[in-house]
């Protein structure tokens, strides 16, 4: 799917009456559609993204409706995964849906189909609280610029052992270097970047564990 202008234009009107644009120009209607956005672009599997995608077009009798699904989600290759149209919807409306909505989300689903893309709805529940943390803090240091000589020093400390907690690593890299807080913030650079692997569902502290990834691996 091109990245073309949105299908639809949100305005205040929005049922949550929230409305806002990522720093991508991406737009939501709702805090947890922005939930969902923010963990999209911290996702390494994820080639791009587009809100408001496209129109579906369905009839409920003789009467014609237009349908928005919120997101188009296009993977990465290598992943042979099929893309996905999803709507964004609090669990109390999704789970047992009227039939409207069922009728909108039966649309998309054939809509989807017919392109061979997946359709989903997508709740609070599909949106881990430790990951989402994770993904707020980490997504400033993805934009940095790192600095090859500590980066390079953390790697290399990191291989001796293959795996070690933060602090622990710190503590490692501090024998040739005393700069703890440069230090910190390029271990915050690798693990955002999946340099190396950490556990990111579980929301990271000093103690968390972290191990070095293969260089080809596509990281979550």
């Amino acid at each position: 799917m091109s990245a073309t202008k949105p299908a639809r234009k949100i305005t205040t009107k929005s049922w949550t009456g929230v409305r806002g644009v990522t720093q991508e120009g991406q737009q939501y209607e709702s805090m947890l559609e922005n939930d969902f956005l923010t963990l999209l672009r911290f996702d390494c599997t994820v080639a791009s993204y587009r809100t408001q995608p496209c129109q579906v077009a369905f009839r409920n009798g003789d009467k014609p409706h237009i349908y928005t699904p919120d997101v188009f989600v296009d993977y990465q290759a290598a992943l042979c995964r099929s893309p996905e149209l999803i709507e964004v919807k609090p669990a109390k409306f999704a789970i047992d849906p009227e039939e409207q909505l069922r009728m909108r989300f039966d649309a998309a689903a054939a809509f989807a189909s017919e392109r061979g893309w997946v359709f989903r709805v997508v709740t609070e529940n599909d949106i881990p609280a430790g990951r989402l943390a994770n993904a707020r803090f980490l997504l400033r240091y993805r934009e940095r610029t790192p600095d090859d000589a500590y980066m390079a020093l953390a790697l290399a400390a990191l291989s001796e052992v293959e795996t070690a907690s933060i602090d622990g690593l710190l503590q490692m890299c501090q024998q040739h270097h005393e700069n703890r807080a440069r230090l910190l913030t390029e271990l915050w650079t690798l693990i955002a970047t999946r340099r190396i692997g950490a556990d990111l569902d579980s929301e990271l502290t000093m103690h968390s564990a972290v191990w070095c990834v293969e260089p080809n691996e596509i990281a979550i």
